[in-house]
């Protein structure tokens, strides 16, 4: 068996659905913190809300 690394937008998401379901967080919570639609381009706003990293290029 060999991994698969995934498209960086399907990392993302997968990702961020880890991190919000571990720190016990809804969407809607979540989108609060952000105070707008996350993009890509946005993602340092995010690591922020979260306090991890989600990519290490």
């Amino acid at each position: 068996m060999y991994p698969i690394e995934p498209n960086l937008s399907v990392a993302f998401a997968i990702t961020l659905k880890q991190e919000r379901e571990k720190q016990g967080l809804t969407q809607k919570e979540v989108a609060k913190r952000f105070r707008t639609n996350p993009i890509l381009a946005t993602i340092e706003k995010l690591q922020n809300v979260f306090g991890t990293m989600f990519f290490s290029f």
